[in-house]
């Protein structure tokens, strides 16, 4: 009977993986460039104070996902710092900016990578910020199996259900 369950692990396995690399493939994707859309008329906000603000749209993992004004020529670090950090298990390698409209080289999209930012302080390769822009940070894969870790467990428990009725009919 045991031998029977050794047979049918590695296919259980086999199928998780499976879906695992089917879901990482989904998330890169290239999706055909839009070609018409609607675009905000409101790109500068002055301030009462006389300075220039702009809306920022963040779309984070933790609570502080919204609209945001800033100044004008805010910097990416200054931009995440406003917004109160990354939150725990934000993945830090793939932030993606997108513009409302295209930049000076045609740029819709970019992927911003905060490691190099943290060991060394360089920020070279951060983007300028414009008006509309919207950031999206997701999490990792840890962070999503915390946050789903009841779900997880359900499964496990359905799973060990199945082989001990498997075990206790066979």
């Amino acid at each position: 009977m045991s031998s029977n369950i050794m047979r049918i692990k590695p296919k259980i396995f086999s199928l998780i993986f499976f879906i695992c690399v089917l879901n990482a493939q989904s998330f890169s994707e290239n999706y055909p460039p839009i070609e018409e859309y609607q675009i905000s008329s409101e790109k500068y906000i002055s301030g009462t104070d006389g300075k220039v603000y702009m809306n920022i749209n963040f779309w984070g993992t933790g609570e502080n996902s919204g609209i945001v004004q800033v100044q004008e020529g805010i910097d990416f670090a200054s931009l995440m710092s406003a917004m109160g950090g990354p939150a725990q298990f934000s993945n830090l390698k793939k932030i993606r900016l997108y513009r409302e409209i295209p930049d000076e080289n045609g740029q819709m999209v970019y992927i911003i990578d905060l490691t190099s930012f943290l060991k060394s302080g360089d920020r070279s390769n951060f983007p300028k910020i414009k008006p509309n822009d919207t950031i999206v940070i997701k999490k990792t894969l840890t962070g999503v199996i915390m946050e789903d870790l009841n779900t997880i467990q359900t499964l496990i428990a359905a799973i060990t259900l199945f082989f001990q009725l498997y075990t206790i009919f066979n």
